[in-house]
């Protein structure tokens, strides 16, 4: 195949692929145009009823689908009638470059006419930045646009009413400044201070810390172990208590042993019996005295961990020895 057939082949395919796209390409337009149509006229006969506030955004909106220069000229009017000054003469002057396009000289006379006669009306607001305050990163928005370092300290027409300026930088604390922009031929002055360092934790979190601890009072896992601490210590003196009194027991009945028997072997029953006990005395002090010292030995430990100390404590001993046994008295407070 000759380059010459390859390129008209090439380009049958390029008027294929144009054909088939234009008539969606038209069809999109179209659609844009006819929406635009309608807001127009829905806004025209709003303003006919005097309802301009109404009137405004649908005359926007179809200015941005389809621009023409007999919208820009409604829209201004609009925006005249309802206040917005700034608004106004700066689509003015709009629909005068665009009727010059269009070749209307009419149109054109109008809107500058039209402009000049608002230029005298207008408010302005400057945002001035002093250089030391201009750090780093800066940025300064006015009703959510931007306003770059060449508008600094410049007057900028603005419609009358309240403007929000905004300053920001990184690692700065955002500030903010509501100001009313009225009256005749006012030129306000909006300075942005110094950003403050943000820091790493709001002031409002440091200050809640202290209410939430306040408002859930901790456990008390040291009082717990200071109270077990305490009825260890007690059982472990009363086991100590017990051995002592039972030994002292065992030994008093092995003194009546030696009386009934003093040969071995006895045969006095009462010294059979004595020696008996004696050694059940005996046993029971051992068992008792180890027992005692092991579940002291535990209380001071569990005293010595816990850092709470309660201080409504108190214990009492009282030995108790008797003909049928030994005994420890403990009395105590918690």
């Amino acid at each position: 195949m000759s380059r010459r057939s390859l390129a008209n082949r090439a380009a049958s395919f390029a008027v294929v692929a144009v054909l088939a796209v234009a008539p969606a390409a038209r069809a999109t337009d179209a659609e844009a145009q006819a929406a635009a149509e309608s807001l127009f006229k829905a806004a025209r006969k709003l303003m006919v009823e005097g309802r301009y506030a109404e009137a405004c955004p649908k005359l926007a909106e179809s200015q941005r689908l389809d621009p023409a220069a007999g919208t820009l000229l409604n829209l201004a009017d609009c925006y005249e009638r309802t206040g917005r000054t700034a608004s106004a003469w700066v689509t003015f002057t709009d629909a005068a470059k665009a009727a010059n396009e269009r070749h209307r000289a009419d149109w054109r006379a109008t809107a500058l006419e039209r402009a000049q006669a608002l230029e005298r009306q207008l408010l302005h607001l400057v945002v001035e930045v002093p250089a030391d305050n201009a750090v780093a990163g800066l940025t300064i928005t006015r009703d959510g646009l931007e306003v770059g370092p060449a508008e600094w300290g410049v007057e900028i027409p603005v419609d009358p009413g309240e403007h929000v300026v905004v300053a920001r930088a990184p690692g700065r604390v955002a500030w903010t400044s509501r100001t009313r922009v009225e009256g005749a031929h006012a030129s306000t002055r909006v300075t942005v201070p110094e950003l403050a360092q943000a820091t790493e934790e709001p002031v409002a979190v440091r200050e809640a810390a202290p209410e939430r601890a306040a408002s859930s009072p901790p456990a008390r896992p040291s009082t717990t172990m200071h109270t077990l601490g305490i009825v260890g210590l007690a059982a472990g003196a009363t086991g100590v208590g017990v051995g002592i009194a039972a030994g002292a027991f065992a030994w008093a009945k092995k003194a009546d042993v030696d009386r009934a028997c003093p040969r071995s072997p006895c045969a006095n029953a009462d010294g059979l019996s004595a020696n008996d006990t004696a050694h059940q005395a005996a046993r029971v002090s051992t068992v008792a005295f180890v027992a005692g010292l092991v579940l002291a030995a535990g209380g001071v430990t569990l005293l010595v961990v816990s850092p709470a100390r309660p201080s409504r404590t108190g214990l009492v001993f009282a030995p108790n020895v008797g003909p049928a046994g030994a005994s420890l008295d403990v009395t105590g407070r918690f």
